[in-house]
């Protein structure tokens, strides 16, 4: 994983490889995503 604050909207997401879930308005798991940088 990483995180450059700076970067911000250059990134953007490719794919979903797993499915995030919501209960109500808690997430239970996270999507987890690929991320291409432009």
């Amino acid at each position: 994983m990483q995180f450059d604050e700076a970067e911000g909207e250059n990134e953007v997401i490719a794919a979903e490889l797993q499915a995030g879930y919501m209960l109500a308005d808690s997430v239970i798991r996270p999507a987890m995503v690929k991320v291409t940088r432009q």
